[in-house]
This record gives C-alpha cells, structure tokens and sequence, in this order.
C-alpha cells in the first residue's frame, strides 16, 4: 500500500516538474523574443537617426528612411503583443 502511494505520489511530482519545466521554457523563450526585438528597435532608432542626417531630397534616402519607420512600426506591434503575451503567461504562473 505504502509502495502504491509513493509511486502515485512520485507520478504527480514528475508531472508537476514537467509542467513548471514547460512555463519556465515558455518564459524564457518569451523574454528571449522581447530582448531580440528591443534590440533590433535600439538598431533602428540609430539607423533613423543616421538616416535622418542624410540628405532625402535623393529617393534612396527617403525610400530608406520610409522603410526604417514601417519596420519600426511593426516592431511597435511585435512587441507590444509580446508584452500582453508575457503579462498573461506571468499572471497564469502566479495563479499556480
């Protein structure tokens, strides 16, 4: 009977584990995502600056710098949805 109870109770803490090791993995893997695009925003920001200081009477440059601003923008929204994802992945973990 003892032998039952402490393979059922072995079974609940490895799946237990497995479960934490999943959340775990998904919060890093999300932090990794938001860290990877603040950088590429930090890049950018320095690019549009340099872009900025060109002359945008030439089209490459103003193609160039209208590029920079959509791809801006888009990171905007990328991580901004990261961000939500993240807060619900958090709020998930403290209502464990």
């Amino acid at each position: 009977m003892a032998n039952k109870q402490t393979e059922l109770r072995d079974g609940i803490l490895q799946q237990l584990n497995t479960k934490l090791e999943k959340e775990v993995m998904l919060v890093n893997n999300l932090l990794g995502e938001m860290t990877r695009y603040l950088q590429q925003m930090r890049t950018r920001a320095q690019e549009e600056k340099r872009v900025h200081s060109l002359p945008l009477e030439q089209p490459q440059n103003s193609y160039g710098l209208h590029t920079l601003l959509m791809t801006s923008d888009s990171d905007r929204r990328l991580t901004d949805t990261l961000k939500a994802a993240r807060e619900e992945v958090m709020k998930s973990i403290n209502e464990k």
